[in-house]
C-alpha cells in the first residue's frame, strides 16, 4: 500500500511527472455515476465529494481488490488492498470513516432503492448483454426484473454466476444486491447516439447482443 500511496502522491506535485494534473481533465461522462465516479480522465476516475475534487482508481481479480483515492485539494492519499470478503462494502465503510476522521469530508452513500417504489418499463431492457469476459442476462416477469452475471473465458471456472433481483430507481437506473452481500450494485441502461443499447454495471459498458 505504501508504494501505491507514493504513486498517488507523485500526481500531486511536479518533478516526477511532467504534468500529472493533465490526467485529471474530464474526457468522458460515465453513464453510471453511482459506482466510483462521474467522469473518466486519462486513467483516473473523477468525482466530487462536498466540493472536494476526488481522483481515484480501483481494480480487482479473483480474491483481490484494490482502491486508491486522491483528494488533491487536501493532499490526502488513501490506498486499500483487500483479500477476500465483501470488498466493495469494506472499501465504502473504510472511506466513509477515514475521510471523515482525517479531513472532515463525507463520502456519498451507495445508491440504494428509492424511498417510494418506482414503476419502470422493464420489458424493454430484457435480453443478453455481452463483452469480453462477461455475459449478462436480463429477464422480466410480472413487472419485476432480474439479472444473471456470468464470467466467460479463462475465469469462468473460478467465478460462479451471480444472480440478483433489480429494483427501479428511475426509468433507466436499477439497483440489486446478491444474496448475502451488504452492498447494493447499480446498473444503468442507456443507448449510444446510434441507438445501440448498453448496460453500465461495475464500471463496465456492455452491449446488448440479443
Amino acid at each position: 500500500p505504501a508504494d501505491v500511496v507514493a504513486f498517488g502522491r507523485a500526481h500531486l506535485g511536479t518533478g516526477l511527472l511532467a504534468d500529472p494534473q493533465a490526467m485529471w481533465a474530464p474526457q468522458v461522462d460515465i453513464p453510471n455515476p453511482y459506482t466510483l465516479g462521474k467522469q473518466w480522465g486519462v486513467g483516473w476516475i473523477l468525482d466530487e465529494w462536498q466540493g472536494h475534487r476526488v481522483v481515484s482508481h480501483g481494480g480487482n481479480t479473483i480474491g483481490q481488490a484494490a482502491m486508491l483515492w486522491v483528494l488533491p485539494g487536501t493532499e490526502t492519499v488513501v490506498c486499500a488492498l483487500t483479500n477476500g470478503g465483501h470488498t466493495a462494502a469494506f472499501h465504502q465503510a473504510l472511506a466513509t470513516e477515514l475521510f471523515a476522521e482525517l479531513i472532515g469530508v463525507s463520502v456519498p452513500p451507495v445508491l440504494g432503492p428509492p424511498a417510494e417504489p418506482f414503476q419502470a418499463d422493464v420489458e424493454r431492457y430484457t435480453g443478453v448483454y455481452q463483452r469480453a469476459g462477461a455475459r449478462i442476462t436480463v429477464s422480466a416477469r410480472d413487472g419485476r426484473m432480474s439479472m444473471i452475471i456470468e464470467a466467460t473465458g479463462a475465469l469462468a471456472a473460478l467465478q460462479p454466476p451471480v444472480e440478483l433481483d433489480l429494483v427501479a430507481v428511475d426509468e433507466t437506473t436499477f439497483v440489486g444486491r446478491p444474496e448475502g452481500d451488504p452492498q447494493w450494485l447499480s446498473a444503468v441502461f442507456y443507448e449510444l447516439p446510434d441507438g445501440s443499447p448498453y448496460v453500465h454495471l461495475g464500471v463496465r459498458a456492455t452491449p446488448k447482443i440479443a
